[in-house]
């Protein structure tokens, strides 16, 4: 576990957010006001991360020396009450029972919900998209201040739309690390995504062609769809993909595409922890109200 900043005295109340993604998970402890106060990041469990996630939460307790007040855990997948849909790299999460053993067995009241949604919450601006590019692809909308989730909780799961290429049929085949590494090396090349997209060889070359064109398909598709007033990278991947971005951005304006020109998040791996504990803060508060009224 790496640690990082100062931990939050005993006598202050507080609340966490954690980011559980594929190949890590990530939290943050803060106070009643959303305020970050410490964070820390390991790699994730993938074959029990619900012991790790418990784990997690008690050592934060145990720093506190009081109980938590709210917990926000967002997930790389669909949230529908207390089950987990389309997360091919959370497997473990998506077992019946998952997160209904976590609310059970954490000590205060806990809300999922996507990562990518919390990351477009964390940028604290009333309009925009957020594209979460990384082990995955995922999008987060958010309009007038509050989250797009739509009615099941599908708005912004675009890298399941169909998406031909030489490495899979649909969009998050190619725009995620995994597919640009098997691009990458589809074309001869050999190393991780960040390679790929920094490599001056012809394999790279190649590869970052074709990411470009399925980078102008999702910013067309997200200008068409949603219409945002801002719109902006993230992921361990997505902050790599720079240079791609305005390429992407006028292929689509050329074909009469008006959006926004795309730009990484300033907030580096911190976008999802910050959004989540802006919810967190946000649902202790309300939670405290309703007790005080009754």
């Amino acid at each position: 576990m790496t640690p990082s900043t100062g931990q939050p005295t005993s006598d202050t109340q507080a609340v966490l957010a954690m980011d559980v993604g594929g190949t890590h998970l990530r939290f943050a402890l803060g106070d009643l006001t959303g305020q970050l106060t410490s964070r820390h990041r390991e790699s994730i469990d993938q074959h029990n991360p619900v012991r790790q996630i418990l784990r997690t939460v008690q050592h934060a307790e145990r720093n506190l020396g009081q109980s938590l007040q709210h917990v926000v855990i967002g997930v790389a997948g669909v949230v529908q009450g207390d089950q987990l849909y389309d997360a091919p790299n959370l497997t473990a999460l998506q077992t019946s029972g998952a997160l209904g053993q976590l609310r059970n067995a954490l000590p205060c009241p806990v809300t999922f919900i996507n990562d990518a949604n919390l990351a477009a919450l964390g940028e604290n601006l009333p309009d925009l998209a957020f594209i979460a590019l990384g082990t995955g692809l995922g999008c987060g909308f958010v309009r007038g201040g509050k989250i797009m989730s739509g009615s099941r909780g599908r708005a912004g799961e675009l890298g399941l739309l169909p998406y031909a290429s030489e490495v899979g049929s649909t969009l998050e085949e190619v725009l995620s690390g995994p597919g640009i590494e098997r691009l990458y090396a589809l074309y001869g090349g050999s190393g991780d995504a960040h390679l790929a997209l920094a490599d001056p060889g012809e394999a790279a070359l190649r590869t970052r062609e074709v990411i470009t064109d399925a980078l102008s398909f999702l910013l067309s598709t997200i200008a068409l769809s949603f219409d945002p007033e801002h719109l902006i990278f993230g992921g361990g991947v997505g902050l790599r993909c720079g240079p791609l971005l305005h390429s992407a951005w006028a292929d689509a304006c050329v074909r009469g595409i008006e959006m926004p020109i795309p730009r990484l998040t300033q907030l580096g791996d911190d976008a999802a922890l910050r959004g989540g504990l802006h919810l967190a803060s946000r649902l202790a508060q309300a939670n405290k109200d309703t007790h005080d009224h009754q």
